[in-house]
Formats: C-alpha cells, structure tokens, sequence
C-alpha cells in the first residue's frame, strides 16, 4: 500500500537486518508518500519519520554529509524533534572523529 506509516515501518524492519540501501531506499519512498498521500495533520510526523529512518541508513553507510543534511531537514519541520537532534549530534561527533 501506499502509505508513510507502513513503508516506514517496513524499513525499520530492513534496518534491524541491517540491510541499509534497502532500508534506505524504502525510507525514501516514505517520505515521498508522505509527501504526496499523507493527510496535512500527519504529514510531518511521517515525514521526519522516514527522513530520520534514511539518516540513520546514511550513517551506516557512512554517507554522513547526507546523513546531517536530512536530521536538519527534521529540525527544521520540527525545531523540538529530540531524536533528529540526537543524531544530529551523533553525525557530527563522528565527524570531528575522521578529521585528521
């Protein structure tokens, strides 16, 4: 079906398999059912669901610039999200870590 919820739910399932790119991918297609079927009240709820679902893909993928980008994409919906804020900090301690 095309509904944010389920797709995201069905990529956590991906994530605990630590499948990531298809965990990825269906973050991604989430969020864009979020974006497109998603009713206004709920919209941004799923839609930071499934941005911090492929964040936390792009971590373990070690794609980490990608990874910041869309936690801030939550913040920006959401300025109180916690989690996003979490992992926001998570990406960038890991940063500083790999500079030499």
């Amino acid at each position: 079906p095309i509904y944010a919820q389920f797709r995201s739910e069905l990529g956590h399932i991906y994530q605990s398999e630590k499948n990531w790119e298809l965990s990825l991918s269906t973050f991604r297609q989430a969020a864009d059912d979020a974006a497109r079927y998603t009713p206004p009240e709920d919209k941004n709820f799923e839609l930071a669901r499934a941005w911090r679902g492929q964040g936390y893909a792009l971590v373990e993928l070690n794609r980490l610039d990608e990874a910041e980008a869309l936690y801030r994409r939550c913040l920006a919906l959401d300025k109180n999200d916690a989690k996003a804020a979490g992992e926001l900090q998570y990406v960038r301690d890991l940063k500083s870590q790999q500079k030499p």
